[in-house]
């Protein structure tokens, strides 16, 4: 499946495809997106809640920090960010 078509199947049907694989693989996965692609809030996003689940604040506050600090470049982009930072907002 192309990566975009998999970015929009992951957050518009909520599926987590980071389940699907040990926590390593995932961040590794994860953290080379966003290396690629350093301003791909989706990709973030994705990180910061791995993070978050596994019991990683700090890595997820880092994360965050990015997001909220990165520029709209997709439509979906906002509501991604706001998503994200209610979700783990203390």
């Amino acid at each position: 499946m192309p990566a975009p078509a998999r970015l929009m199947a992951s957050h518009i049907l909520r599926l987590d495809l980071t389940r699907r694989a040990s926590f390593g693989d995932a961040e590794r996965h994860l953290t080379r997106a966003v290396q690629l692609e350093p301003g791909m809030i989706a990709y973030m996003v994705d990180l910061a809640d791995l993070y978050g689940r596994n019991g990683k604040p700090g890595e997820r506050d880092r994360v965050l920090a990015a997001i909220k600090s990165a520029r709209d470049r997709h439509p979906m982009d906002a509501a991604l960010r706001d998503q994200c930072v209610r979700r783990w907002a203390n």
